[in-house]
């Protein structure tokens, strides 16, 4: 008895000198616990407020950039306003604007509505006659009392120099509750904007939220005893700083993080119960009690319910931050954070890669958004598997992804780059849209002395400089580089090269497919530089295409072919078709086919001495508004040729839709003539036109076996090295004078004498 007596009593006093060493440390841990799942919590909170700003800002902001962008496309379309209008209803429908409208110099409103509105005084307004582009402060809407804000851009006249009207937007701040209703935790959260000293600029129609909310530090103090909390707040936000409050709303805990959106005095807060914030550390403390009950037990009980509960709670958190809507990848954002940790981590080398998908604004316009989703998802799920496991994927904005892949050398790393676009071109079978899917690829090998913003930079820029002869895989190098100070160095020459008419056309001579006899030219610009050496189009045209300087490069050519066809007529020599190229930027530039016929006038041309040449991916653009400026430029008496027939995506669709007179078969096309499936995909081209009535021109044609072919086969007119390169003006009219005898198709034209 005694034995058994000293044994209890031993485990007795031993469980209590346990439970004296382990309570306080049990307590410690608790405290120590607490205070991490409060940081925990501040530091969530603050994540969320900063992204319910950004989001909130990129919303603005992308509005703002479309109405500055509307504006300057209306600076150069010769439009009464009220047509202008007209074509604004769908903007403001697509964009859920409670209206979109012009005001002009003399105060007068046009508006998608018909609303009668007097607005020129209003300062936004006014702002905008002054230059800038602005979002308004909350105010009565003049039509119906409702509150609202209002974007406005200012329209210049087509010299760019003199504000001429202004364009604006009007936000129902009612309205704006859809972009604020992408709530946190699993619908619990909610958001509100409103002015520094706190009354509303948009509320929630989140159930929890407060009804007909007017100002925000009323209703809080309105709601329990919070003013601590208020005070608190109105000292930050008159202050222009961020914080986080607790307070209580009908005796229920809440938090609130409020942040500044940098527009007007508008803040935003991001309002979650405190019950879902504070879950963990609740249960913890519940678990604490069980474990001063049971010691030994609780001791292990606890540990374990820690760990698991706080890492269920980090993956919910994280998951709910950090998981793409779409993908269920990771977000752009946790991509930035990740990278840089795997980089350091990894001895492996490794590559910043940036993809898109080529015309994907095109699929969502052609098949709508949900085929556009279905394309990105299966684009992520091919695109994870070419970077191995390792690796890491994210989506950054539309079809945009930013990748980090480890490898062993370059070649590896090609490869599996390859491999990524050829198995995501044959392995997309969807029956629904009939499209290919063609990435391009930017690479930036990892330098670890870069911050991943660097690197993702760099990828896009390697991205950027892709083009059709340059393959679908670009590196960013050193190479790179400096092409781009050398093509900045010779964009700062191009105004200079054309004061001194260094920009000149080079003919290429067509020839009729039966008799080999010249039956027209194509005019080509060329960049003859003082000491007579030559830079060709594929080194400028890119730059001049991106600058805007095309246009003036078009003009310049279609003046100077003019100046040639006169110089041919009066010296007696055969005159037939000279074509000149004209870019999309011109082909959308107002008035541009009146300019041009009173350059034909003023060299007393008649039209079908020039035909112009429209390549097919104009259509992408617009496709209505493409059509019009073909049919008047017909009817001015121009012939145009479809170049680069082929290689666009909606071909049929063009030739059933377009009125034009010559299609122009792609080199690339004929570059293929060797091949079996080439020289069938050939015929059905050339048939095709035949059946349309559409005469052919083949391009880039090299060789006298591919001009027999394609004479047999019934093409017209041959272009190309087998007959002729691109040669001077001067040669030109040589190659005339030995061939007196041109072909049939010499224009018999009426001249208009100068």
């Amino acid at each position: 008895m005694n034995s058994k007596h000293n044994t209890k009593l031993l485990t007795a006093v031993f469980c209590i000198l346990v439970a004296v060493m382990l309570v306080p440390s049990l307590i410690v841990f608790t405290r120590l616990t607490d205070n991490n799942l409060n940081s925990y919590i501040t530091q969530t909170l603050d994540e969320i407020s900063a992204h319910n700003a950004t989001s909130t800002n990129d919303k603005i902001n992308s509005d703002l950039i479309l109405i500055d962008e509307v504006a300057e496309r209306f600076s150069v379309i010769n439009e009464s306003y009220t047509k202008l209008c007209e074509r604004l209803t769908l903007t403001s429908g697509q964009h859920g604007f409670k209206r979109m409208g012009i005001v002009d110099k003399s105060g007068a409103v046009y508006s998608t509505d018909g609303a009668k509105l007097d607005i020129y005084d209003n300062p936004h307004i006014q702002q905008a006659f002054a230059g800038k582009t602005v979002v308004s402060d909350v105010l009565p809407d003049d039509a119906d009392g409702k509150q609202i804000f209002v974007y406005t851009a200012p329209i210049y006249d087509d010299m760019g120099t003199t504000v001429i009207g202004v364009l604006y937007a009007t936000c129902d701040t009612q309205s704006f509750r859809v972009h604020l209703s992408e709530s946190a935790f699993d619908g619990q959260g909610y958001s509100y904007i409103v002015k520094s000293n706190g009354s509303t600029v948009t509320d929630s129609a989140h159930p929890s939220s407060f009804k007909n909310l007017q100002n925000i530090f009323d209703s809080i103090l309105a709601s329990g005893n919070n003013q601590k909390a208020v005070d608190k707040m109105r000292v930050d936000m008159a202050e222009g700083n961020k914080g986080i409050i607790t307070y209580t709303n009908n005796g229920i805990k809440k938090y609130m993080a409020y942040e500044s959106l940098g527009i007007n005095d508008w803040y935003i807060l991001s309002v979650v119960p405190a019950d879902v914030m504070e879950a963990s550390r609740n249960n913890i403390m519940a678990l604490i009690l069980i474990i001063t009950a049971i010691i030994l037990l609780a001791t292990i009980l606890l540990t374990v319910a820690l760990i698991k509960t706080d890492k269920s709670k980090r993956n919910e958190l994280d998951r709910i931050m950090y998981v793409d809507r779409l993908t269920g990848g990771i977000t752009f954002e946790k991509f930035c954070i990740d990278a840089p940790k795997l980089i350091d981590k990894s001895p492996e080398m490794s590559a910043l890669v940036m993809a898109d998908l080529e015309n994907f604004k095109l699929i969502n316009s052609l098949y709508g958004h949900a085929e556009g989703d279905k394309t990105i998802i299966h684009t992520y799920s091919v695109f994870r598997n070419a970077i191995g496991e390792n690796g890491l994927l994210a989506r950054r904005v539309a079809d945009r992804f930013y990748a980090l892949v480890f490898f062993k050398d370059e070649a590896e790393l090609n490869n599996r780059l390859m491999s990524f676009i050829t198995k995501l071109k044959t392995s997309w079978n969807n029956t629904n849209a009939e499209f290919n899917l063609n990435p391009a690829i930017g690479v930036c090998i990892v330098n670890r002395s870069e911050d991943i913003e660097t690197l993702c930079n760099n990828a896009t820029i390697a991205h950027d400089g892709i083009n059709k002869d340059s393959g679908r895989i670009a590196f960013y190098d050193d190479v790179q580089r400096d092409k781009m100070k050398n093509n900045k160095a010779l964009e700062d020459k191009m105004e200079y090269a054309h004061r001194h008419n260094e920009f000149v056309p080079f003919l290429q001579p067509k020839y009729n497919a039966k008799t080999g006899r010249i039956c027209g030219a194509e005019a080509l610009v060329r960049w003859r530089n003082p000491d007579g050496s030559i830079t060709y189009p594929d080194r400028f045209i890119p730059i001049a295409e991106h600058n805007g300087f095309i246009r003036v490069l078009d003009r310049d050519m279609f003046e100077a072919v003019c100046r040639l066809q006169r110089k041919i007529i009066d010296s007696r020599l055969p005159v037939v078709p000279i074509s000149v190229n004209v870019s999309r930027q011109l082909m959308y530039e107002s008035g541009f086919a009146d300019d041009y016929v009173e350059i034909l006038n003023r060299y007393g041309l008649s039209p079908n001495t020039i035909e112009l040449e429209i390549t097919e991916s104009v259509l992408f653009d617009d496709f209505d508004g493409f059509r019009e400026i073909i049919n008047s430029l017909r009817q001015s008496g121009f012939k145009i040729l479809m170049d680069d027939f082929g290689t666009g995506y909606s071909s049929l669709m063009m030739l059933s839709s377009v009125p034009i007179d010559n299609l122009k078969l792609d080199k690339s096309f004929i570059d293929r003539f060797e091949d079996d499936k080439g020289r069938k995909i050939i015929n059905c081209v050339i048939e095709l036109a035949r059946s349309l009535d559409l005469p052919i021109t083949a391009e880039g044609v090299e060789t006298k076996e591919q001009c027999d072919f394609l004479s047999e086969r019934g093409c017209n007119i041959i272009q190309g090295y087998y007959f002729s390169k691109p040669v001077p003006q001067e040669k030109y009219l040589e190659m005339l004078k030995e061939d007196k005898e041109v072909d049939d198709v010499t224009i018999p034209i009426p001249i208009i004498q100068p």
